[in-house]
């Protein structure tokens, strides 16, 4: 009997939107893929022939009521196609908003009894008078008290141990475990002036148009530079790195990927919610407009050198995913700064995970996010089983230089740590290894 959440995939997706889906905080929602192979209709059918009772509220703003009904339509159909209509039914609570209360429950000791202990007729059977205990009663706890014990080193744990097998930092990554099914790419037209600064607008992927600015060096350009910046392509051109870049007679193209400066938006829990739906993460459909940006370059300036540049800790590790992608000889170098540069720091975060493990103190409880926390889009399905951010940068032939990268505290990771993490062809460096790039 499946309470207030049986209603239609894609409705309760439109629904969310405006709701930045409560900021993505409610992760049981988020089965990765689950939308590329099933909907309510699909588990109904799972379920069938037996006994199925679909409860639904009249007013609830993430699990529409509309698509509730369909489904229960779609079960009275499919259970009379099976000759048993009566073991399908569907319960509709006008008095109660999104929850377990009583008329809910009511409906289900009614269709319990019935065909648990075959009494009645399966409708709604009245609650006693009942008095639950106080939240916090000592009959409810399930430790001694002052022997609580947080969830977190368990969890963590197990994702260690999970970690355990992964591939060493020189090896590529097993591409089915990165990428979602990859987007069918639009042909380029690039329809550039001989303006030295110009805006462009370019299409990732039907229905995604990314805004870009080109500024053309005084002469011809010896290369490309393609840029993002976590504060948007407009910071780019006080980048000192781009300015020494820019007359030293290197193009700089600034992008905007989506979620990042003018394409940024406020709904980002909704996005990755829905992109791990898709079995995806968000940071690589944003590497992946930068893949594409690659590809306008080539197209506008073939036979250029092509460089990346990434300065952020969330365009450094789209960057990431833009490399992998592009494995061939499509860029000579990349760089990226203030990134992170692997998976592990998100559990290894010496300052602020142990603050995550303190329990609620009695009376209250803490309601919002510790601060520092990695954000929710960052985070990449099967990472850290099968990949991790080194085997990405191992998927490019490109020379990669890292710069000033960061830890789990978000912190600057000490040089002697970064380069035990980095795979041979990728180097760790500063403003003067960028240089050498240049040349």
């Amino acid at each position: 009997m499946p309470v207030v959440g049986t209603s239609d995939f894609l409705e309760q997706i439109q629904a969310t939107r405006s709701l930045d889906w409560y900021h993505a905080e409610e992760h049981c929602h988020f089965v990765p893929g689950l939308i590329r192979y099933a909907n309510n209709h699909e588990f109904v059918a799972i379920v069938a022939p037996r006994p199925l009772l679909i409860v639904s509220a009249s007013q609830d703003e993430s699990f529409p009521v509309a698509g509730v009904r369909r489904i229960a339509a779609y079960a009275r159909d499919l259970y009379a196609a099976y000759g048993l209509p009566a073991h399908t039914a569907y319960f509709e609570d006008s008095s109660e908003s999104h929850g377990y209360q009583q008329r809910k429950r009511e409906a289900a000791y009614g269709w319990f009894l019935k065909w648990l202990l075959h009494q009645g007729d399966g409708r709604p059977y009245p609650e006693p008078p009942t008095v639950t205990a106080d939240w916090n009663a000592p009959e409810l706890r399930c430790f001694p008290r002052g022997e609580n014990q947080p969830s977190g080193p368990g969890i963590l744990a197990a994702v260690r141990k999970l970690a355990s097998g992964l591939p060493p930092a020189g090896a590529k990554p097993d591409f089915d475990g990165v990428f979602g099914p990859l987007p069918q790419p639009a042909p380029f037209r690039p329809a550039l002036t001989s303006a030295r600064l110009q805006r462009v607008e370019f299409v990732s992927e039907p229905g995604i148009l990314l805004p870009a600015f080109l500024l053309r060096p005084a002469g011809r350009p010896r290369g490309v530079i393609l840029a993002v910046d976590d504060r948007g392509k407009e910071a780019l051109a006080a980048d000192p790195l781009l300015q020494s870049a820019l007359a030293q007679g290197w193009a700089l193209f600034g992008v905007d990927p989506r979620g990042i400066g003018e394409s940024s938006t406020a709904q980002m829990g909704w996005l990755s919610a829905v992109s791990l739906l898709l079995r995806e993460n968000f940071v690589w459909r944003q590497g992946w407009d930068l893949a594409r940006a690659v590809d306008y370059l080539r197209a506008a300036f073939p036979g250029l050198p092509l460089g990346l540049y990434a300065r952020g800790n969330n365009a450094a590790l789209a960057a990431l995913y833009a490399v992998a992608q592009r494995s061939d000889s499509s860029l000579r170098w990349y760089a990226l700064r203030g990134g992170f540069l692997t998976y592990r720091h998100f559990l290894e975060r010496p300052l602020s995970l142990e603050r995550s493990f303190v329990l609620h103190p009695e009376p209250g409880f803490r309601t919002a996010a510790y601060d520092r926390e990695i954000p929710f889009f960052y985070f990449g399905f099967d990472a850290l089983r099968t990949f991790d951010l080194p085997n990405l940068m191992a998927a490019s032939r490109a020379r990669g230089l890292v710069i000033d990268p960061i830890d789990g505290d978000w912190d600057l990771l000490p040089p002697d740590e970064a380069r035990k993490l980095l795979p041979a062809q990728v180097q760790f460096g500063n403003e003067r290894a960028f240089a050498d790039l240049l040349k």
